[in-house]
């Protein structure tokens, strides 16, 4: 008779943010003594219950058990975080909890622009911005040295202006990250 859900596989404890889990979970539907009910075929469903970094899970996160165990394939959490449990749920059965897992930045994806606006006159030798980088999922990535090569869109004199949720008048002709 079924009574629990149980990890049959974990998920990768360490992961990359936005990219399907290198290796999916699988659970299996167990009788009261941890034995497989291999007739089982109900949906088992995984959620997030420790969300340190506010992350979504993303992918098909109901899956119907086949022989008693149900496989994701094509899950990921879009935040990074430290210690993030899935957990395992089938109305009528005792829920499952995953082992801890970590989701680490992705690449480099744009800059964000987080100084006010200043204008910088042709010939200046430079000027201060204060930027991050960010991969496609928003989340910091503080390890990049960041190089960045401006032309200005207003001839002689460039105004880079960040009062308006990032956006800046002017064109980044490069961004090298390290």
């Amino acid at each position: 008779v079924k009574s629990k859900l149980a990890f049959f596989t974990q998920p990768s404890s360490s992961n990359t943010a936005g990219s399907a889990f290198g290796t999916q979970p699988a659970i299996a539907i167990q009788d009261e003594y941890g034995h497989p009910v291999a007739v089982a075929t109900d949906d088992v469903t995984l959620t997030i219950t420790t969300n340190p970094g506010s992350g979504t899970l993303s992918g098909t996160a109901t899956v119907a058990a086949v022989n008693g165990v149900a496989t994701f394939s094509d899950l990921k959490i879009n935040k990074t975080g430290v210690g993030y449990i899935l957990t395992a749920e089938r109305s009528g059965l005792t829920s499952a909890d995953s082992n801890s897992l970590n989701i680490t930045v992705n690449s480099a994806a744009k800059i964000v622009f987080t100084s006010t606006a200043q204008t910088i006159n042709a010939g200046s030798a430079s000027a201060a911005y204060n930027v991050e980088v960010r991969d496609a999922y928003d989340n910091l990535r503080t390890q990049d040295v960041l190089l960045l090569t401006l032309a200005s869109s207003a001839g002689s004199t460039g105004k880079f202006d960040t009062s308006y949720s990032g956006v800046f008048n002017g064109t980044v002709t490069s961004i090298t990250t390290s």
